[in-house]
């Protein structure tokens, strides 16, 4: 019985975020996303697992609330299951989705990043990877990956751009650039440019909107809690960097609209793996202990303990919204 015990104990919180994320797969879908939805949910559930058990203790109940919004909804199922014409694309979305969880884990490996020469030269191959595995790659998380690359080099004390920084850059740069030449060059075009006349002409707002809606709540706590976090940074760098994380989305959004890929998804997609990045930097500073971020992080997550009905009604927003605006 005790041996149990200990095993429940071990998976107590990856078990309900994995059941919870596999209860999201449609049965009629099965045949064709079970692989792929069930990894992505194994890699979800195990790192909101660690990410819980790391967090202090003042903090956890704080990073439950946001895990329950992460959860809530059709943000998860979308982005585990993106819509797809051929297998082989699938599997090759999946892998560029855990290529960048890797990296993640990569940058906030125990030692510092700086310090390990085999991860440092890995980590820009990893990224150069997943962008050829899925070219949005370079749009939705090769920001993010730069972001913590700052962040660690801040923690660090190191001043100026790291050698790690710019081969993540460069190398998702000359990757892009020869997907693009090569459209060129070629009839198949996996990466190219939208002229700026027809950029803003094409762009379906309707759908824009509605998908921003989907997660309206969502987009407003961000909105204050790096706006609280800016206002509360006394560090000019660390400033820096929470003024990059508030931004962030409004790049993604508009390089989306400057450029084209193969196997897009739409913009319900985009905002849904806007609103995904950002809970990864929310996560990625609590776990490593960054007061100013965490202390912002506390009091939208103490508003909400006080107010658990306003909680309730976020997350029945969320999970009520799509079925509402798309007559399900």
């Amino acid at each position: 019985m005790k041996s149990f015990q200990k095993a429940i104990e071990k998976v107590e919180f990856e078990l309900p975020v994995f059941l919870i994320l596999a209860m999201k797969l449609p049965f009629e879908q099965l045949k064709t996303y079970w692989f792929s939805y069930l990894i992505l949910s194994f890699a979800a559930a195990w790192l909101l697992g660690k990410i819980i058990r790391r967090t202090e203790k003042n903090m956890k109940i704080y990073c439950l609330f946001f895990i329950a919004f992460l959860l809530s909804g059709d943000m998860m199922k979308s982005l585990f299951m993106p819509s797809v014409t051929f297998s082989y694309i699938l599997i090759a979305k999946t892998a560029s989705f855990l290529c960048f969880l890797l990296a993640v884990l990569i940058i906030r490996s125990p030692a510092p990043l700086f310090q390990r020469p085999v991860f440092s030269r890995y980590l820009p191959f990893l990224c150069m990877a997943g962008i050829i595995l899925g070219p949005s790659f370079a749009f939705y998380f090769i920001p993010i990956v730069l972001i913590l690359l700052l962040f660690e080099g801040y923690k660090t004390g190191k001043t100026g751009l790291d050698s790690v920084f710019w081969m993540v850059l460069l190398g998702s740069l000359l990757i892009s650039a020869a997907f693009i030449v090569s459209g060129y060059l070629s009839d198949f075009r996996y990466m190219g440019v939208v002229p700026l006349k027809v950029a803003f002409k094409i762009i379906t707002w309707g759908e824009l909107f509605k998908a921003a809606a989907e997660v309206l709540p969502l987009i407003a706590m961000f909105a204050l809690l790096w706006a609280d976090a800016y206002k509360k940074a006394l560090d000019k760098r660390l400033k820096r960097i929470i003024l990059v994380c508030m931004t962030e989305p409004l790049l993604v959004i508009l390089i989306n609209i400057l450029f084209y890929y193969t196997a897009s998804d739409g913009w319900q997609y985009t905002i849904f793996i806007i609103v995904f990045t950002q809970f990864c930097l929310l996560f990625y500073f609590l776990d490593s202990g960054e007061k100013t971020v965490a202390g912002s992080a506390g009091k939208i997550g103490g508003f909400l303990k006080k107010n658990l009905l306003v909680l309730m009604a976020v997350i029945v927003y969320l999970i009520k919204f799509a079925d509402i605006v798309y007559s399900r």
